[in-house]
């Protein structure tokens, strides 16, 4: 696992995604996670105003996917320009990555047969 993606909603109320390496993630007992951001980060300022996250990582052939809340926890680290958080997950969700690939399909299906109706060709 290399990457960890979080996504949040800005202020548009449109999604935003950004990553975590393994390193920045701490699991805890009682389904809580915690993390660090930078502080400057626009994830850092939709968690500090919504507190609503949800969290994917590679997982056996697929992926999980976490929906969670998130609190600001008070912990700096002098000279360190990090926000930490805790979340609490409210629910899990794992994905397989054949289910993704049917997905993926059925959308390019779509895709293309708009594009022939459209005029365009299909390839």
């Amino acid at each position: 696992m290399n990457a960890i993606r979080l996504s949040t909603v800005n202020e548009e109320g449109w999604p935003h995604s950004s990553l975590l390496s393994v390193g920045e993630v701490l699991a805890l007992p009682n389904a809580k996670i915690r993390f660090a951001i930078s502080a400057r980060a626009s994830t850092t300022a939709n968690l500090l105003r919504d507190g609503r996250l949800t969290m994917v990582i590679p997982f056996e052939k697929g992926v999980c996917e976490m929906r969670m809340r998130v609190q600001q926890i008070n912990q700096e680290v002098e000279g360190v320009p990090l926000t930490f958080f805790e979340a609490q997950i409210e629910s899990i969700r794992h994905l397989l990555l054949r289910m993704l690939m049917s997905c993926l399909e059925k959308l390019s299906l779509c895709t293309n047969r708009k594009r022939y109706l459209h005029g365009g060709t299909s390839k």
